[in-house]
């Protein structure tokens, strides 16, 4: 009689595990669809408008803010602030100096990285040869000096200041699928900004017009959805 109750005890287990993680997963969506308000209610057309320029992808605690300026090749930057120390950590200098025009010139013969330290308003550099070895190459620099027009730092820290008050770890828009711009709240949960003319890629639009269908419009302009699948490393 003992195999009975034993397998009635697992079949009950199973069934409340089941449901545990069903209503977790509830509580989930509707957490994430309650974060996908706010963060509508913190956007509007003009100021989502700085997210098809830049676009944020995340990477342990930091991340990689991508710019992509019309008419000029995109690049990539690592950026992260730790206490009073802001870092950035770039290749092809001459691709960001388009955006951030600097006194200081960045030999590139002799390295193809360089990293940044911004610590009260000074720079420290070091550049990264191709053999992998880092060395100290300028210190001390005024920040005002170094970048006199646009500063990099002042940028990507108010960006990432914005992110984080997203609340979101990703951020993407590629032009040359459509004219909307994604931010992953989580691994499976995505909310979309859609202008009244997505413009899509005739490619793509099929696709992506059944993608949004399955989500919901939770304010003009707006797309939430739960993808069916996490995305990889979720």
């Amino acid at each position: 009689m003992q195999a009975p109750r034993v397998f009635l005890l697992v079949l009950f287990s199973a069934m409340f595990l089941a449901s545990c993680i069903k209503q977790e997963s509830k509580f989930s969506d509707e957490k994430m669809e309650a974060q996908a308000q706010k963060i509508v209610g913190m956007l509007d057309s003009n100021s989502v408008d700085i997210f098809r320029v830049w676009n944020f992808t995340s990477r342990g605690k930091f991340g990689f803010w991508s710019r992509d300026s019309a008419g000029w090749p995109a690049y990539t930057c690592w950026y992260g602030k730790v206490n009073d120390t802001a870092f950035l950590d770039f290749t092809k200098p001459h691709h960001l100096l388009h955006d951030f025009p600097s006194n200081y010139v960045f030999d590139t013969s002799k390295f193809w990285k360089f990293k940044l330290w911004n610590y009260k308003n000074r720079i420290y550099i070091e550049g990264t040869d191709r053999f992998g070895a880092n060395h100290s190459i300028a210190a001390n620099l005024h920040a005002d000096s170094l970048f006199p027009s646009s500063d990099p730092f002042a940028e990507l820290g108010s960006l990432t200041e914005t992110k984080n008050k997203l609340d979101v770890f990703g951020i993407s828009y590629n032009k040359g699928i459509g004219d909307f711009i994604q931010f992953y709240l989580s691994a499976q949960h995505v909310l979309t900004y859609l202008p009244d003319d997505p413009n899509l890629n005739p490619k793509f639009s099929e696709r992506w017009r059944q993608e949004f269908a399955r989500g919901k419009t939770i304010k003009k302009n707006w797309n939430f959805r739960k993808l069916e699948q996490p995305l990889d490393g979720g």
